[in-house]
């Protein structure tokens, strides 16, 4: 309650907030671009599996210390939380695409049901599922990931940055504290993110491709 009537906790939390949903907003929309085109292209689909595989084998320390010395510590949450992004929701979202019922795709193709068509109501709603399961497991990755790049960066603004401060000065109620203020932002970003895709989702689910030319 002390901390609610303080500029500085809204600036922290809108800080994290920026950077963080901004690294997870632009990892969702690299994996599921990758992953579309790793469905079309198998050579991309080749290329890519090692370079996911490796980037969901690095420690996060060491992306940390990488990124800080590459783009500084005003982006590295960003960057940081876009790296955690990425792998789960390229993994997740190709493998949904490629689930896709092919006698349903075989009969989108006789009906001359365009590429666009077949991906919003065949593709998407296999897919669904597993991006939704992805979108869970990054956005809790990027929370954890970025506001841990914020500590080790001494982020200015940032809520990494007050966690390390309360250590720093021995104030373990703030650090309580703002723990429980990242737990509670990251919640509801989840729940913002999952309402959205929820609503989009049964937008193209039960829908006929070819009924809608």
């Amino acid at each position: 309650m002390e901390l609610v009537t303080t500029g500085e906790f809204y600036r922290a939390v809108a800080g994290s907030f920026l950077r963080i949903g901004s690294g997870f907003a632009l990892g969702l929309l690299s994996g599921e671009l990758l992953a579309l085109l790793a469905l079309w292209l198998q050579p991309v689909r080749v290329l890519l599996r090692p370079l996911m595989s490796v980037i969901r084998s690095i420690p996060v320390a060491s992306f940390v210390i990488l990124a800080l010395i590459m783009v500084g510590s005003r982006q590295l949450a960003l960057l940081i939380s876009f790296l955690m992004v990425l792998p789960v929701i390229y993994t997740n979202t190709l493998t949904g695409l490629l689930s896709a019922d092919g006698e349903l795709l075989e009969v989108a193709e006789i009906f001359g049901v365009s590429r666009a068509r077949r991906l919003l109501y065949i593709y998407f709603p296999a897919a669904a599922a597993h991006i939704s399961a992805g979108m869970t497991i990054a956005l809790g990755l990027c929370w954890k990931s970025g506001v841990a790049a914020e500590v080790i960066g001494l982020t200015a603004g940032s809520l990494g940055r007050k966690l390390y401060d309360s250590k720093i000065n021995l104030n373990i109620s703030e650090l309580f504290a703002y723990t429980v203020v990242i737990v509670a932002v990251s919640w509801g970003f989840e729940k913002l993110v999952q309402l959205a895709f929820s609503r989009l989702r049964r937008r193209f689910e039960g829908v006929v491709p070819w009924q809608q030319r």
